[in-house]
């Protein structure tokens, strides 16, 4: 057990400058160990616990409004001089409006205000307070053993961990506990079963899973829309959901065979790979608080001798407490290849990956002195796919750098479609090599070395995923500036954008001149590791002395190229600057 507090600990430098005390924290980190047998010779258990209990705090420091602000008066400097403006007389508004006085109800008084950290010192100021920061962890293991017969044994293990943590980094409001928080729990279950049908063979069978989830949850009750660019930080939270579960499945054979001076392994392995994640980023319509192109912003004329930040401010606090809506925003995603872009729904995407290989080594004891060791594995790799084909990839037209250079088509891509996102390769073996030669055959000076190239997951999910989701289409942003509306006399409808799969490069940039289009080389190779090392030791007197060279040689990692580089040599650009 251990635990670590506060109680010694010096404050915060910026709490104590605001009069706030130190931070809370108590953590305390325990757990055991215990195993034995359960059956003399036969059945055996191991089991451990371990946990992390921190209760903690973390300041905060967020911007409220002054009495005089709250009221709508605005207060600068002129010349040394203080005036103050009511800038909604100015306006010719006779109140506040109501959806702004809602939100208004939940930002502190400003008799809170403890700081000028933050805010302009005249109409806004800082409010430092310390939010709760927690972290629950438990990992929990077990482990039985049985040993059925001389031939044949079982074993299992399980493993869970939890980890859920206050996420106050995620908190743009007022609550003492966070609204965001982090779950994250994992479940390993393995089993293996060992058979011995002789003294020259042994096989086992291993086979298990892997389930993780790792949410950012918020507790938020969001209405029809929110409002931001409010000259006070937001009492609504404005965090959205998001999150993925990943499922690993693993199952393997691994059989050793001895035969002379021959010691050989064969086996299979396979992994199956399940991710599924989502992102409700932006589903909410948000309006934006702006005295913009649509709204009549305050000017120098109406502000006498007041400076372009003082006049920024102004015009923030006007639009803030009077509701003038600049703009929205609002994303729109598919739910299926047909259902075209559904509003309040979430960016969900399902993966798979699938990979087999097959290995044989012998470690063949070619002289009294010289051992080799001689292996190739087969690695069959799997083909990432989208297991609704909700991704969008051009479709091929020559090789893959003029299909990007051309107004391609942009279409599904996956399984499902009859699409892959690239070729499986059939062709990736990896040999293996090594030596141990004693050289004077008296067990005081060896050689040893060896060769390896070993296929590697290179975010075999994450790197074309990412790729693929350049290409845009599937989800469809709503968004305008220059309105002229208020929020209590009426918000304008959001309409979702227009729809069309399949669609060209060129209509992606009609839409958006910033969009990008990427693809995935049809006839990708997966990227693999060469290692190599050669060493010497010699005893000498009681002593070990040991050289030794060791290399690593990566080859095919993914990455991504750009096709479309900026010419500056042959329009004479760069001339121009010389």
């Amino acid at each position: 057990w251990y635990n670590r507090n506060n109680y010694f600990s010096a404050n915060d430098w910026f709490n104590n400058q605001a009069g706030i005390g130190k931070p809370f924290l108590n953590q305390n980190q325990f757990g055991g160990l215990m195993g034995g047998p359960i059956r003399k010779d036969k059945l055996f258990f191991y089991a451990g616990y371990e946990a992390i209990r921190a209760h903690q705090q973390t300041p905060q420091n967020n911007t409220i409004l002054t009495a005089a602000a709250r009221n709508g008066i605005f207060t600068y400097n002129s010349g040394g001089v203080p005036h103050s403006v009511n800038l909604l007389t100015l306006r010719g508004l006779s109140s506040i409006d109501p959806a702004i006085q809602t939100l208004l109800a939940q930002v502190p008084t400003p008799d809170k205000i403890n700081n000028s950290d933050v805010g302009d010192g005249r109409n806004t100021g800082g409010y430092r307070f310390n939010q709760r920061d927690n972290q629950l962890n438990d990992n929990v293991t077990g482990k039985i053993d049985y040993n059925l017969s001389p031939r044949h044994a079982i074993s299992g293990s399980y493993l869970w961990n939890r980890d859920d943590s206050d996420r106050p980094d995620a908190e743009n409001d007022y609550s003492l506990a966070p609204k965001v928080t982090n779950p994250t729990h994992a479940n390993l279950v393995a089993i293996s079963w060992r058979w011995t049908p002789t003294a020259r063979l042994t096989n086992e069978v291993r086979g298990g899973f892997n389930l993780t989830s790792a949410y950012f949850l918020s507790s938020q009750q969001f209405g029809p829309y929110y409002l931001t660019g409010a000259v006070f930080s937001d009492p609504v939270n404005e965090f959205q959901p998001q999150g993925r579960n990943t499922n690993t499945y693993n199952l393997s054979d691994d059989a050793a065979y001895q035969r002379g001076r021959h010691y050989i392994q064969f086996g299979f392995h396979t992994q199956q790979a399940r991710v599924r994640s989502y992102d409700a980023a932006g589903v909410v319509p948000t309006y934006s608080l702006a005295m913009g192109s649509g709204q009549l912003a305050l000017s120098s004329r109406n502000l006498a001798g007041v400076s372009s930040t003082d006049l920024a401010t102004a015009n923030a606090l006007l639009a803030t407490l009077g509701g003038y809506v600049d703009g929205y925003s609002q994303t729109f995603n598919v739910t299926s290849r047909s259902s075209g872009f559904v509003a309040n729904s979430p960016f969900v995407r399902h993966f798979l990956d699938n990979s087999y290989s097959f290995y044989a080594q012998d470690k063949w004891k070619l002289l009294p002195n010289l051992t080799v060791t001689l292996g190739l594995r087969y690695q069959l790799p799997g083909v990432v796919d989208e297991v609704d084909s909700l991704e969008l990839s051009p479709v091929l037209q020559g090789t893959a750098e003029q299909t990007l250079l051309s107004n391609a088509t942009l279409n599904f891509a996956g399984s499902s479609v009859g699409r892959p996102w690239y070729n499986r390769e059939w062709r990736d073996f990896a040999p293996n090599f090594g030596f141990a030669w004693d050289v004077f055959g008296d067990g005081k000076t060896a050689v040893r070395g060896g060769y390896s190239l070993s296929y590697v997951n290179d975010q075999e999910i994450l790197a074309p995923e990412t790729l693929l989701e350049a290409n845009s289409g599937l989800q469809g942003i709503a968004s305008t500036t220059g309105l002229s509306n208020r929020v209590s006399t009426g918000l304008p409808k959001i309409v979702a954008p227009t729809y069309q799969v399949p669609l060209t490069v060129a209509d992606n940039y009609f839409d958006n001149p910033f969009n990008t289009v990427g693809m995935i080389d049809p006839n990708l190779k997966h990227p693999y590791v060469q290692q190599y090392s050669i060493g010497i030791q010699h005893q000498f007197k009681g002593t070990v002395l040991e050289a030794r060279y060791v290399g690593n040689h990566v080859v095919g990692a993914y990455r991504a190229f750009d096709f479309n580089q900026v010419v500056i040599n042959q329009n004479g650009f760069l001339p121009d600057f010389l």
